[in-house]
């Protein structure tokens, strides 16, 4: 069974609009990694400890960022504020205002920090080991 040229011709521009957006897509993305040089990651709640293989699993937010940067980030469960400053040195200032769901209602918890590279850091919560209760870590990584 042979297609007709008007059937091949007419594949062929579907194929081109189909491929035209990912090609769109992918050179935004690859554009825009210069400018966000820093991937921040915040584990929260019940057994947020990076090491901790307990469950129920952490809620997790990650999410790159500028050298200088600011912003807000809200889902279902928490609203984070933040500012984000790498300067030129090797550690890097955060402030964090972050509100989270828990079983019991919510927390909340406000701070302002140097944050070494490549590292998890606690930052809040009612435990120093994050095995139990609800507690908050972050790192940040160059990507």
């Amino acid at each position: 069974m042979s297609m007709s040229t008007s059937t091949r011709v007419a594949l062929l521009l579907g194929l081109a609009l189909i491929c035209a957006p990912l090609t769109a897509l992918a050179q935004s993305a690859a554009g825009a990694a210069p400018s966000k040089p820093f991937t921040v990651k915040i584990r929260y709640g019940m057994n947020a400890a990076p090491d901790s293989t307990a469950t129920p699993k952490p809620r997790r937010l990650e999410f790159s960022v500028a050298a200088r940067d600011a912003g807000r980030i809200a889902t279902r469960d928490a609203r984070l504020d933040y500012g984000f400053d790498a300067g030129s040195g090797s550690d890097i200032t955060v402030s964090i205002e972050l509100t989270y769901a828990t079983a019991d209602g919510s927390q909340s918890m406000q701070t302002q920090l140097l944050l070494p590279r490549r590292q998890w850091t606690p930052i809040g919560g009612e435990t120093d080991d994050g095995q139990s209760g609800n507690a908050v870590y972050i790192r940040v990584d160059p990507n």
